[in-house]
């Protein structure tokens, strides 16, 4: 059975255009994402989904300088660029992480991965409803979910954000198509903002930078994160950013 990371990545953010290549330490936003993923113990590669028109040529060039295995694919519907590249590997199971999260967690994602395995479902999250950091937003499923996903979702927002259509189809509302599962906190840490979608975002994690240099990045995970971050009083300035905005814009234009 194998499992890949596919994690979606574009230049044309509508709030902050080329975050993904913005710098953070020695490295790029999107590299310590790759990096941070390359840790998880559970799969067979980390593949980036990336939209194929000439906008994105430079993404292009940059995965192939770093060395970094890419797939080309519809920019706006992102279901279908999941599948696609999924396909191209053969991968039976996907891990789906977004490109603006440099914390993403191997241990938590490793964790979910087992759960998934042992209690045999076709997919889990952490975020339907959100109880940990935003930026440690995972959600793994099987090739089975991901192609009824492809074939069955009609609506823009679900095919631009990828899992809400399998969210409302699995037993996590009552459904039976899909088997899943969403990992709450006990204690909920959602009020913790650990992605880059504005500039804000941005420098609050200069400051992390400037704070604990790149030791952050390769080495912590998240508790020891909220450790540093609550023992050093450092505070996001951006907490009003709804984590669901873009979801949010494309359901509401469906609707009308």
């Amino acid at each position: 059975m194998k499992a890949f990371v596919i994690i979606q990545a574009r230049l044309t953010s509508s709030r902050l255009p080329g975050k993904i290549l913005y710098n953070l330490c020695d490295k790029t936003v999107i590299e310590w994402c790759i990096y941070r993923s390359k840790k998880i113990k559970k799969i067979d590669g980390v593949l980036i989904a990336v939209p194929k028109d000439d906008l994105h040529k430079p993404l292009k060039s940059f995965f192939n300088s770093i060395d970094c295995d890419f797939f080309l694919g519809d920019e706006k519907d992102v279901l279908s660029r999941y599948y696609y590249a999924a396909k191209s590997v053969k991968a039976d199971i996907i891990i789906r992480i977004t490109s603006d999260c440099p914390l993403i967690d191997s241990n938590l994602v490793d964790s979910l991965y087992d759960i998934m395995i042992r209690e045999k479902l076709d997919f889990i999250t952490n975020m339907a409803p959100p109880s940990w950091p935003h930026g440690l937003d995972v959600s793994i499923f099987n090739m089975h979910s991901l192609q009824m996903a492809y074939k069955n979702a009609e609506s823009n927002s679900d095919r631009e954000h990828v899992v809400p259509w399998m969210w409302r189809n699995c037993n996590i509302n009552n459904r039976k198509l899909i088997k899943g599962r969403n990992i709450a906190l006990q204690e909920f840490y959602n009020s913790y903002r650990w992605t880059i979608d504005t500039i804000d975002d941005y420098l609050f994690f200069k400051k992390l930078e400037s704070s604990f240099g790149n030791k952050l990045f390769k080495d912590w995970d998240w508790k020891y994160i909220i450790k540093k971050i609550s023992s050093n009083k450092i505070i996001s300035k951006n907490l009003v950013v709804d984590r669901d905005i873009n979801y949010w814009k494309t359901y509401i234009e469906d609707s009308k």
